[in-house]
């Protein structure tokens, strides 16, 4: 068996800006996004053990599907062929306190931990480039999750750069109203919401940030519109700095400079909506 234990956080992603941009000749949409990630993640442990096997338990591990669909299992299949000695497994074991079909990243930043932690688990010969395009075939949010900081993330989520994160230390509100909303669905409606255009960011400053948005907002509102009400209610909430629904929903979140803040609204939003949320810091 292989040796030590490993445990991390896999951080939830927050999408400070998305525009689309169009699509490749493949049919896959372009992306040009600020990213950046909270404090707040789900947990990933490595055991040593003679066979690979994954375990889900957490708040939210009912709602993890199968473990054969999960991303997590899915890095540990693609790394398990570069093992030096196949008699080494491992049991992964995953606490999700992400929500799942969320706009998190939960997904892809549970399989980017997983690879950073079995590459050094099963002391791999891999390069971080190779690591990368390993990490893209999973998702495309893999290479920004193993990035690990603020980027800009364009294409198809294989070109980063990482920018500079003025926000360090925001107060982060995170809010879902319990609905899944699958990012095929709303990449899928895109094209019939398409007519709204944002400014594209390409820097984490507080006022790039604020003149850009979220091209696929429209598309997840007309599948779930509780997102429009949660929007306005936290654009309406005294101190909130920043207001945007991730990814393609369906969380939405607000930045606070002041702690007092973020969980002043936490309560509001407690007593009005029967919610998930959750108060973090950005990364």
């Amino acid at each position: 068996m292989s040796g030590t234990a490993l445990t991390a956080i896999a951080p939830a992603k927050l999408n400070l800006s998305l525009s689309v941009t169009g699509r490749n000749r493949a049919g896959y949409h372009l992306l040009d996004s600020i990213v950046g990630f909270t404090r707040f993640g789900d947990r990933l442990t490595l055991l040593p053990s003679r066979e690979i096997s994954l375990a889900v338990t957490g708040p939210f591990a009912a709602s993890a599907g199968e473990f054969e669909d999960n991303l997590v299992w899915h890095a540990a299949q693609a790394l398990a062929p570069l093992r030096a000695d196949p008699a080494c497994g491992v049991r992964l074991v995953l606490e999700k306190h992400i929500p799942v079909a969320a706009g998190l990243g939960g997904g892809s930043s549970d399989a980017a931990l997983a690879l950073r932690l079995l590459r050094q688990f099963w002391t791999l010969d891999i390069t971080a480039d190779r690591l990368l395009q390993i990490g893209l075939g999973l998702g495309a949010d893999v290479p920004v999750c193993l990035l690990g900081k603020t980027a800009r993330m364009r294409g198809i989520g294989d070109k980063l750069m990482p920018v500079p994160a003025p926000l360090a230390g925001h107060q982060v509100l995170l809010v879902n109203p319990g609905i899944h909303l699958p990012t095929a669905a709303v990449f899928g409606s895109y094209r019939r919401f398409s007519g709204q255009r944002h400014r594209i960011a390409t820097s984490a400053d507080m006022r790039s940030l604020q003149q850009a948005g979220n091209s696929l907002t429209a598309s997840a509102v007309k599948q779930v519109p509780e997102i429009a009400d949660l929007l306005g209610f936290l654009q309406r909430s005294d101190g909130a700095s920043l207001v945007r629904m991730s990814g393609s929903g369906a969380t939405c979140f607000a930045l606070y400079e002041r702690h007092a803040d973020a969980m002043r609204n936490a309560r509001l939003i407690a007593k009005r909506y029967d919610y998930w949320c959750k108060v973090t810091q950005f990364g």
